[in-house]
């Protein structure tokens, strides 16, 4: 399990390098306003994405080993469709979306739903190497893309990132659908019906939590640039670009901790596996954030322009809620590795009222620090509920959540482990 973190960690971070890298260009060279552009439009692909989850999804990890694999990805690939070329076209005509146009919408949607589907159906199979080495693949080939056509004279518009964008997942969902062609082999006989009444169980309380969850990260998007500008949106999104950067150390550690957890009969070892595993997440993502907090304010403005001077000060008083997410994360993929989906859900609702009620309150009195603020309130307070429902749960003492000598020790025999398989090897 090491090696597997430890692999996944070290593709996260060099996608961590190649997204600030993205990043730097977007902002520097195409503008702040051009910047908060390019964030609404990912964080609403991303909402279509969950929306094609309700019918497979992340769920896949869970239902793969349950059912035939053939009749999942059909059914998923079917549904994320759907979502892409009849729901889409009716919320743009109805209530409208932001730049770009409907067909660009149709097609980005398109392509990122059904390369969602196949890159789940990796983690499915266990093929997270794989998955680590494919994401890689995309944001460089993104990053590329989009430095060829600046440096050759490409105007600095949304468009520009958009033409780029479909080169590198298009891409993507070319290799992702030929990495998982054997799966169309799979089949037990189950019937249609039924595998499509287990996604649809599975998928709706799971991507129903997933949504909220989304939306609580993602809200203040929409809010900063309904309320402030979208120059204020494209300062913002780069300091929660940096700090979300810090996420790839607990999302490696969750990501293989869903994957083993699913797989696993025993209750109280899952539950011990998720203590360690999240203490690890806190204190690596805590010495991470203090590296990022010591740089000087001089540095963001040199790397990212004048009008990012804020970033550093955001960062700082985002630090209390990205803790809380490197906590609330792992237990959240606790609940989804043994099928407790709607303990997920009800965490992601709360998430999703107090993200909304805390920049209600603090975002006009105090612009984008408010914002900031709000983000550690509800993040913490999140956490600090889940927490106490898991301690709860387990019959256990809250000092099961904090470090203890005996954790140090399993990490030690765990690394040790994972040395002696090298030499093996």
């Amino acid at each position: 399990m090491i090696k597997v973190i430890l692999h996944t960690f070290a593709s996260k971070l060099l996608n961590a390098l190649l997204n600030l890298g993205l990043v730097v260009l977007t902002a520097r060279i195409m503008g702040a306003e051009v910047r908060g552009e390019i964030s609404l439009l990912i964080a609403t692909l991303y909402l279509f994405v969950l929306g094609s989850g309700f019918v497979g999804g992340s769920t896949l990890i869970y239902l793969a080993p349950r059912f035939p694999v053939r009749k999942l990805l059909v059914l998923a690939y079917l549904w994320a469709i759907f979502i892409a070329l009849v729901l889409l076209p009716f919320i743009y005509l109805s209530m409208g979306l932001p730049a770009p146009t409907l067909g660009h919408w149709m097609i980005l949607a398109f392509i990122f739903n059904l390369t969602a589907v196949n890159r789940y159906m990796l983690l499915a199979l266990e093929k997270i190497k794989t998955d680590n080495l494919l994401g890689i693949v995309i944001n460089a080939v993104l990053l590329l893309l989009l430095s060829w056509m600046l440096f050759a004279g490409a105007a600095k518009e949304l468009d520009t990132f958009i033409l780029a964008f479909y080169g590198a997942w298009g891409l993507a969902f070319l290799v992702s659908a030929w990495l998982i062609r054997s799966v169309w082999k799979k089949d037990d006989g189950k019937s249609w019906l039924r595998v499509a009444q287990a996604m649809w169980k599975f998928g709706a309380m799971a991507q129903g939590a997933n949504f909220a969850q989304f939306l609580g990260y993602r809200l203040q998007f929409y809010l900063i640039g309904a309320i402030l500008s979208k120059e204020a949106l494209g300062v913002f999104s780069v300091a929660v670009a940096l700090s979300e950067a810090l996420w790839m150390i607990t999302q490696s550690i969750s990501l293989v901790q869903l994957s083993r957890i699913a797989n696993m009969e025993d209750g109280r070892t899952s539950a011990r596996l998720t203590v360690s595993l999240m203490k690890l997440s806190v204190a690596l993502t805590s010495l991470a954030m203090l590296v990022l907090l010591i740089l000087p304010e001089s540095l963001f403005v040199f790397v990212f322009g004048k009008a990012f001077g804020p970033v550093r000060l955001l960062i700082a008083y985002m630090f209390p809620g990205i803790l809380a997410l490197a906590a609330s994360n792992i237990l959240i993929h606790y609940y989804a590795g043994i099928g407790r989906l709607a303990v997920n859900f009800l965490i992601s609702l709360l998430t999703l009222l107090l993200v909304a009620i805390t920049n209600y309150g603090l975002m006009p009195l105090y612009g984008l620090v408010g914002a900031a603020i709000a983000s550690s309130i509800a993040y913490g307070v999140a956490a600090l509920f889940i927490a106490w429902y898991f301690i709860f749960e387990q019959k256990q003492s809250y000092q099961l959540l904090l470090p203890q000598h005996a954790d140090w020790m399993q990490l030690q025999d765990l690394f040790k482990q994972y040395v002696r398989n090298l030499r093996r090897n």
